[in-house]
């Protein structure tokens, strides 16, 4: 796959600024998690997985698996974590699934324009 033009400028705003692309990265990452947990709150443990060569974001539902559920939103009872994604998860695993909306992309870019300047600025400032 072709790196995109996003990734292409990411990188570009990285070198210009002397900044790290982990750095850049995670803070586009959370500023697409604040993103999607503004439009879709019904998830309460998410994550957000920037794919550092298209550019594409994913966000998945993570699940603790363990022996006896406290809190059904963060954690998975073994037995119905091995049914949904295999015999071999045990008890300790972390599950994931994959929530990412039609229109994320969109949403997110939206939404996190100023999340993500604000993080590169305070990026620069470390």
């Amino acid at each position: 796959m072709a790196t995109s033009e996003f990734i292409l400028a990411l990188n570009a705003l990285c070198m210009e600024k002397n900044l790290s692309n982990d750095t850049v990265y995670e803070a586009i990452e959370r500023a697409l998690h604040k993103a999607y947990r503004s439009e879709f709150s019904h998830d309460p443990n998410v994550t957000v997985v920037m794919d550092r060569t298209s550019g594409e974001a994913r966000v998945f539902a993570e699940w603790k698996v363990v022996k006896e559920v406290e809190d059904p939103q963060l954690e998975m009872v073994v037995e119905d974590a091995q049914k949904r994604y295999g015999a071999d998860t045990k008890v300790g695993d972390v599950v994931k699934e994959e929530r990412t909306p039609k229109n994320f992309n969109r949403i997110a870019a939206q939404t996190a324009k100023q999340m993500i300047l604000q993080g590169i600025k305070e990026a620069e400032r470390d």
